[in-house]
């Protein structure tokens, strides 16, 4: 069997059969991270004890009427009060919370118990349900009967309502209803009604405005408030830009409505000319309304004020993840050998992951050993799929214990995220040199290094020698002398130490960022020495051609030249002796 006919028969057999079960696609869940700011925002569920839990303070204001406010509750009249009990529209209390992270004012209107069972449950009236019947949408029998035929006479299965024809309760505030809250936000205000007397107009209302027909559901609303007294405000020049979320559910479990005003510290500046501030003072009153509830007469709740941080909640801090921990290699080229006796580099490569991205790192965040690093560039590391980060440090900077010591490298990324990570290297500090050569070094190190005064020294010579300024020696003359020293390497050429007087630098410190032209220290270069050409003669060859071979240290091989002439050819030199070597041939040896 050829090679190629296995490969098919390998192929044919990752097929599934015939019959087989597909493999199941798993759904994998995911999971959304919210920011610790969101769970300051109020969530609405039509439970104002919920949602505004009086109880979190500062956070929420809570307002309830005490009977001194002034609140003015339906007044339902006598022949249908044992149906109805309570209007839907009735306000017992107004909740509110500021959130500052989104800007959002929100509000929840309390509304009183309906006094009616559900499943041996009694929860608050449905708002904007007019006859409190559990459902804001159609009408008690009792008091509309929709099956009662005005042509049939009156009987017990053919019984008109207490307000047959008078009295709807269109859905979704339909028709006529009205409900919402009121901010008076630039105090007090002359009373048009009442000379000498002055209230709080409604500087802004949010709600459900009364007009509109009856089978079409309203939308919510905010807008400029138009008041002709203390009562019930009118919804004007509507500000789309601040209307955020609003929650209405034919539902007694949930029946409070709940809305919320975005933008807030805009709309309080454009009205009152003033930023928002923790101290501001804002009042708010609610109110409720229907012209179709025939003889129950409307809700009006007075503005009450609170002060913004009454009703801002405290921030709360984030929960702290530990910091991530990616893998790390310090001074892998020397085995995890690391020198903070000297200024030797140290490099820390930190290896990017699937979860980590090593490329975003923060460099000036970086730290080891307290130091921090002078450089650092990506790379790819050990062929991985994720680009990896180095970064380059100084030994004598890092300050870590000698011999065998866990190294900690700690950082954070540009988005904040932090890292800690730690490798076990072996360290030689200080404790393995003798205090002559302790010394010695400090005295090196009392030279400024060239890469710190901003000396360009590299072209000093081939090999890049360090060169640095002996600051000692400054203050040895008064016209500040710099002496410039190299320290030579292997197979360079060591220049002594220069001296320069630069005019006007009396003191070392001046001369500390002094800059010099290492060019200015090099030799001068020589001209190429002239070289006299001179002639030879050259016999004339006997058996075969003669050659030349010339030698020389820029010619390490013998070159042939052109064969000689014949008799008195002749050829140029470096220098005027020869030596013949055979009769045959003749060998001219040239040295320079």
């Amino acid at each position: 069997m050829s090679l190629f006919t296995k490969v098919i028969q390998a192929v044919q057999s990752w097929r599934r059969q015939r019959g087989a079960t597909k493999g199941r696609t798993v759904a994998r869940v995911g999971l959304e991270q919210l920011d610790h700011r969101q769970l300051l925002a109020v969530n609405f569920t039509g439970v104002v004890a919920t949602d505004f839990p009086a109880t979190q303070v500062p956070g929420v204001v809570t307002i309830l009427d005490n009977g001194n406010l002034g609140v003015q509750h339906p007044a339902i009249p006598l022949d249908i009060k044992p149906i109805v009990k309570v209007s839907g529209f009735d306000i017992s209390g107004i909740s509110t919370s500021y959130d500052p992270t989104n800007d959002t004012l929100s509000v929840g209107l309390i509304q009183p118990s309906s006094q009616n069972l559900t499943n041996g449950v009694t929860y608050p009236v449905i708002a904007g349900d007019s006859d409190n019947n559990g459902d804001s949408g159609t009408v008690n029998p009792l008091l509309n009967n929709p099956n009662f035929d005005p042509a049939q006479p009156v009987s017990p299965t053919n019984m008109p309502g207490l307000r047959q024809n008078g009295f709807e309760d269109p859905p979704s505030m339909g028709g006529s209803k009205t409900m919402g809250a009121f901010l008076n936000l630039t105090g007090s205000a002359p009373n048009p009604n009442i000379p000498g007397q002055t209230f709080f107009p409604a500087d802004v209302v949010a709600g459900f405005a009364n007009n509109g027909p009856s089978n079409v559901p309203k939308h919510y609303t905010v807008a400029k408030g138009i008041s002709n007294g203390p009562n019930i405000p009118a919804f004007g020049m509507e500000l789309t830009n601040n209307e955020g979320n609003v929650y209405l559910v034919n539902d007694p479990r949930h029946g409070a409505l709940e809305f919320s005003i975005t933008h807030f510290s805009q709309l309080y500046t454009q009205e009152t000319g003033k930023a928002l501030s923790s101290s501001s003072v804002i009042r708010i009153g609610a109110f409720g309304s229907s012209n179709q509830d025939d003889g129950i007469s409307e809700a009006f709740f007075p503005p009450q004020p609170f002060t913004l941080n009454q009703a801002t909640p405290p921030v709360v801090p984030p929960i702290l993840c530990p910091p991530v921990s990616p893998p790390v290699l310090i001074n892998p080229h020397s085995s995890r050998h690391v020198n903070t006796a000297h200024g030797e580099n140290v490099r820390v490569t930190i290896q990017g992951t699937s979860g980590f991205d090593a490329t975003q790192i923060d460099p000036a965040t970086v730290r080891l050993g307290g130091a921090t690093p002078y450089t650092s560039f990506p790379r790819n590391f050990n062929h991985s799929d994720f680009l990896s980060e180095t970064f380059v440090f100084r030994g004598y900077d890092i300050s870590l214990p000698g011999g065998i010591t866990p190294a900690t490298v700690t950082g954070q990324l540009f988005n904040g995220q932090k890292f800690e990570t730690t490798q076990l290297i072996f360290n030689k500090n200080d404790s393995f040199y003798t205090p002559a050569q302790i010394a010695a070094r400090d005295a090196k190190l009392g030279f400024i290094p060239a890469e710190e005064s901003g000396l360009q020294m590299a072209s000093l010579n081939a090999n890049g020698d360090l060169a640095t300024i002996n600051a000692n020696i400054l203050a040895q003359n008064t016209a500040a002398a710099i002496a410039a020293e190299t320290i030579p390497s292997t197979n360079a050429t060591y220049y002594p130490p220069s001296t320069v007087s630069i005019p006007g630098i009396q003191t070392s410190a001046a001369a500390y960022r002094v800059t010099m032209d290492p060019m200015m220290m090099a030799p001068a270069p020589q001209a190429a020495p002239t070289i006299t050409p001179s002639v030879v003669s050259i016999p004339r060859r006997r058996a075969h051609p003669a050659s030349v071979k010339i030698a020389g240290p820029h010619m390490r091989s013998g070159v042939a030249m052109q064969r000689a002439g014949r008799a008195g050819a002749s050829a140029p030199a470096t220098t005027a002796s020869s030596s013949m070597a055979t009769q045959d041939a003749a060998i001219a040896s040239f040295a320079m």
